[in-house]
């Protein structure tokens, strides 16, 4: 703990940005002199093509205003002037105030190696500067790790807020420091079995400019009462946790399937009902939430296979003469409007609109050929069903596939009991319970 030098004063620092950047200069003196600040600058900076307009001013007084920032003409010097004194002044190196911005991806890889944490960080894409770590295993619980760089209690709390939605059971949350939670943010973190770690209190750069702990940590003991055992997690788990996939199977290791939501979606329904053949139209309707009045645009990615059909009228076995009358009542009404359009448009002499509108037609035109046979019988739809058992199975291969990076042996589990075709089903050998 001796070789803790820098007093938290990275935390503070961070704490007090907007943005994480700042000119080299102000860096160097936010840190003070007590680190290899060289070498932090090479591990957790990167220069922009920034410059700064003011400079932290490294004199003691009583204003302690910052100094703006000028340019010599004719010359590449730049002074450093105190605003209230002209003649205070002094030359200051164009490295120094150029802008340095703030490697978040290796301060936090850094973090996670210090407290010893499985390194598989994932950026949240609605919360900025928070990432997901991933799993802290211990003998007795699993506890899903989170950090965030967030200054703004309301950012906080909306991650708070997200987190509990996204965790079924306890977890832990990194912070810059305990100023960023606000009193809701405390109750919900406790509401829900969470744990909250301020940074500035635990983590600091030593000397040598390497994260070092200043106190103990003990992750597990944060959450495990030593006058009760934990509850045991269930063996099979597939269940969705905000916008992934938490899966463990026959008892092995948790795993966070952050990909492949649409094939992960269709397993999770097939599991929910194991031994049981499902129209492949019923799982997709389900997935895509589509009820009678719905309409379904590019189903798929299937290049619109479906275009100007509603996906609830499609029979759940393939067969059958369908078509949407519904949709097809909707075009010939369009056109019909289209008409008349054209008909002002003509008698107006405006050929520029005239042209758009018969564009217009031709599409609507292909639309109704598109559904409707020339003789006027509805079209069956058993290609359009073909493209959707494909669909579905690429779907669901392209996510065990992901599964197989984790957990072979789920992998082979599922190539063995999901079966496809029209009527897919999830038919395991042995009766296997599913946390979903």
């Amino acid at each position: 703990m001796s070789e803790i030098k820098a007093a938290a004063k990275f935390w503070n620092y961070l704490s007090k940005l907007l943005v994480f950047e700042a000119p080299l200069h102000n860096w160097r003196m936010a840190l003070g002199e007590q680190i290899d600040f060289e070498k932090f600058r090479k591990n957790f900076l990167i220069p922009t093509d920034g410059l700064a307009e003011t400079l932290i001013c490294p004199k003691p007084c009583e204003r302690a205003c910052p100094r703006r920032v000028i340019k010599q003409y004719r010359q590449n010097i730049y002074e450093a002037v105190c605003r209230k004194w002209e003649n205070d002044y002094f030359q200051i190196d164009e490295t120094e105030v150029l802008i340095h911005k703030l490697q978040e991806n290796a301060l936090v890889k850094a973090i996670a190696a210090t407290l010893e944490i499985p390194h598989n960080a994932l950026p949240f894409q609605t919360i900025g500067k928070s990432w997901r770590f991933g799993i802290y295993s211990t003998i007795n619980i699993d506890i899903p790790v989170f950090i965030t760089l967030q200054n703004r209690e309301y950012e906080v709390l909306d991650l708070i807020l997200n987190l509990n939605r996204m965790c079924s059971g306890q977890y832990l949350l990194l912070g810059m420091n305990q100023k960023i939670l606000n009193p809701s943010s405390e109750q919900l973190l406790t509401e829900h079995g969470a744990k909250f770690v301020p940074l500035n209190e635990t983590l600091d750069f030593n000397c040598k400019t390497e994260l070092a702990l200043m106190r103990p940590l003990d992750i597990a003991g944060l959450f495990v009462n030593p006058d009760s055992e934990p509850e045991p997690e269930p063996e099979n788990i597939f269940r969705k946790c905000g916008d992934s996939w938490e899966i463990r199977f026959d008892g092995g290791g948790k795993f966070m399937l952050n990909s492949a939501d649409t094939g992960a979606t269709y397993l999770h329904f097939m599991l929910s009902r194991p031994n049981t053949m499902t129209p492949v139209i019923e799982i997709v309707r389900s997935f895509s939430g589509e009820t009678g009045s719905g309409r379904v645009d590019n189903l798929l990615n299937s290049d619109g296979i479906l275009d100007g059909y509603a996906l609830a009228d499609l029979p759940a076995n393939g067969t059958g003469d369908i078509a949407d009358a519904r949709a097809i009542r909707q075009y010939r009404q369009e056109a019909e409007l289209l008409s008349a359009e054209m008909d002002k448009a003509r008698d107006a002499g405006d050929n520029i609109t005239l042209q758009q509108l018969q564009q217009d037609m031709e599409r609507i035109s292909a639309a109704i050929n598109e559904a409707v046979s020339p003789v006027g019988q509805k079209r069956k739809f058993t290609e359009q069903i073909n493209y959707i058992v494909s669909a579905f199975r690429n779907a669901v291969n392209y996510a065990i596939g992901k599964i197989d990076n984790h957990d072979p042996l789920l992998a082979e589990h599922f190539n063995c009991a999901i079966r496809y075709g029209r009527m897919p089903g999830y038919f395991p050998d042995n009766n296997i319970n599913w946390e979903l």
